[in-house]
């Protein structure tokens, strides 16, 4: 069964976010291309994807340095369960838990 990192199902037209870092920028006038790559390895092994997108393709993370009660906002991760009821709870993890399951 195909599934995300977190070991949600994935389908056909669902939306997903790839972690990237930016490598390079080669800027332009109305745009610019973006060479990235993944932060997360393909499984199995520790090869990495690169890839080129233009910069009006992305979205940041955040703006750098951002604190959320003390702890880099780089550091958090939103997490979400739905139960049967379709009843959905949000909440805020540290990235670190989250991988690490």
């Amino acid at each position: 069964m195909p599934h995300d990192i977190n070991g949600m199902k994935l389908e056909a037209g669902d939306e997903v976010v790839v972690r990237c870092t930016i490598t390079s920028v080669q800027p332009g006038t109305d745009y610019c291309n973006l060479s990235l790559e993944t932060v997360e390895p393909m499984f199995p092994g520790d090869h990495k994807s690169s890839f080129t997108l233009n910069g009006k393709q992305v979205q940041r993370l955040q703006a750098p340095g951002l604190m959320i009660l003390g702890i880099p906002a780089t550091n958090l991760a939103l997490t979400y369960v739905v139960q049967a009821n379709n009843e959905v709870h949000v909440g805020v993890k540290l990235v670190e838990d989250v991988l690490n399951g």
